[in-house]
C-alpha cells in the first residue's frame, strides 16, 4: 500500500518548471540577437520551455477534472487550453508587431486541426485499437451547435464586411452576443442538461489506466497553485519570445497566418496527444 502511494506522490513533480525559468533567462540575456543560428536556438529553447509547461497545465486540470466528474472535468479541460490560447495571443499581440489578424488566424487554425485532423485521427488510433468506438452523440451535437454559430460570426461574416473587419462598435457586439451564446451552452452543460455530457460507457476495469484520472496524493488546492504557477510561465516565455519569434519568421518569408497556426499547434499539443493517447 505503502509502495502504492509513493508511485502516486512522485507522479507530480514541478521539474518541467526548469525549462521555462532557462528559457526566460537566456531570452533577457540574448533575446535581442539578430544572428539566425541563435534565433533558432532562442526559439527551440522557447518552445520547449512553453510546451513543457502547457503539458504541466493540463496535467494538474486532469487531476482537478477527475476529482469534480462530468460535466464539470470537461469544463475545467476546455477553460485551460482556452486560457493558454488567450494568453498566448494576447502576449504576441501585445509584444512586437504581430497581425491583427492573429486571433482570427488561431481560431481557424484550432477549428481546423481539430475538426479535419485530430477527430478523425483519434477515431483512426482507437479503432485499430479497441475495434468499437463509443461517441456520446447528443453532446457532440450541443458542441457543434454552439461552435458553428460562434465561428460564422467571428471567422465568415467580417469578409462580407467593407473593410473585411469588424468596425469597434460592431467588435462589442459581437463580443456580447458570443459571450450570450457560451453562457447559455454553460448553462446546458452544467445545469439542465448534465446528462448529455456525460460519457455512457465508461469502463469500470479502466481505473488504472496511466492516462486520464490516475489519482494524486495531492489537494485540490496544490493543482489549483501549480497550474496557476505555470500559466503564469507560458505567458511570461510567449511574451518574451514574441521579438525572437518575429525575427525568425521573417527570416523564412512565412505568411502572417503562420503564426496563428503555429499558436494552435501549440495550444493543442498537450490535449491533442493526450487523446491520441487515450
Amino acid at each position: 500500500m505503502s509502495n502504492a502511494q509513493e508511485a502516486v506522490k512522485t507522479r507530480h513533480k514541478e521539474t518541467s518548471l526548469i525549462f521555462p525559468v532557462l528559457a526566460l533567462v537566456v531570452l533577457f540575456l540574448w533575446g535581442g540577437s539578430q544572428t539566425l543560428p541563435v534565433v533558432i536556438a532562442i526559439n527551440l529553447l522557447a518552445l520547449i520551455g512553453i510546451l513543457s509547461s502547457a503539458f504541466s497545465v493540463v496535467r494538474h486540470a486532469d487531476v482537478l477534472a477527475h476529482r469534480l466528474g462530468e460535466p464539470y472535468g470537461s469544463l475545467i479541460l476546455s477553460l485551460s487550453v482556452v486560457i493558454l490560447e488567450v494568453s498566448l495571443i494576447s502576449a504576441l499581440m501585445a509584444t512586437g508587431d504581430a497581425a491583427p489578424t492573429l486571433m482570427r488566424d488561431t481560431l481557424y487554425s484550432i477549428i481546423m486541426i481539430v475538426t479535419g485532423g485530430l477527430v478523425g485521427f483519434s477515431l483512426l488510433l482507437g479503432g485499430r485499437k479497441f475495434a468499437t468506438q463509443y461517441m456520446n452523440l447528443f453532446g457532440i451535437k450541443q458542441y457543434l451547435i454552439a461552435l458553428f454559430p460562434l465561428a460564422i460570426i467571428v471567422l465568415v461574416f467580417p469578409m462580407a464586411l467593407p473593410a473585411a473587419n469588424f468596425s469597434t462598435g460592431q467588435a462589442l457586439l459581437v463580443a456580447l452576443i458570443s459571450a450570450a451564446m457560451y453562457g447559455v451552452f454553460l448553462l446546458i452543460q452544467t445545469k439542465t442538461h448534465q446528462s448529455l455530457f456525460v460519457y455512457e460507457h465508461e469502463d469500470d476495469s479502466d481505473d488504472d489506466d496511466p492516462h486520464h484520472g490516475k489519482p494524486s496524493a495531492h489537494s485540490s488546492l496544490w493543482h489549483a497553485i501549480w497550474l496557476i504557477v505555470h500559466l503564469i510561465a507560458v505567458i511570461a516565455v510567449t511574451k518574451m519570445n514574441a521579438s525572437p519569434l518575429e525575427t525568425l519568421l521573417d527570416s523564412m518569408n512565412a505568411p502572417v497566418a503562420f503564426t496563428g497556426f503555429l499558436v494552435a499547434l501549440l495550444i493543442l499539443s498537450p490535449e491533442g496527444l493526450g487523446a491520441l493517447k487515450a
